[in-house]
């Protein structure tokens, strides 16, 4: 049996504990925001990995505040957009 790190374990649990779990969007991220994310189908933080950032920026409801909680969540989680 192999042993992992913690920071695997982080990387590869979700929100409810379980691995491959969805990763929530960030707290405090505005309810626009989250609907201008959902919109283009986006559920989980993992799926923002290497998207760029003018991508997020031009989707209607992406506040001046939500970018960074979002990058924010992402650097938190091992991940980064493009």
């Amino acid at each position: 049996m192999s042993e992992t790190t913690q920071s695997e374990r982080d990387q590869n649990t979700g929100a409810a504990g379980a691995p491959d779990a969805p990763l929530a969007f960030p707290p405090g991220l505005a309810a626009p925001a989250r609907r201008a994310l959902a919109s283009p189908g986006y559920t989980d933080l993992r799926q923002f990995a290497g998207v760029p950032v003018k991508e997020l920026e031009r989707l209607h409801g992406m506040g001046p505040a939500a970018l960074p909680r979002l990058t924010q969540a992402l650097d938190h989680a091992g991940l980064s957009l493009g």
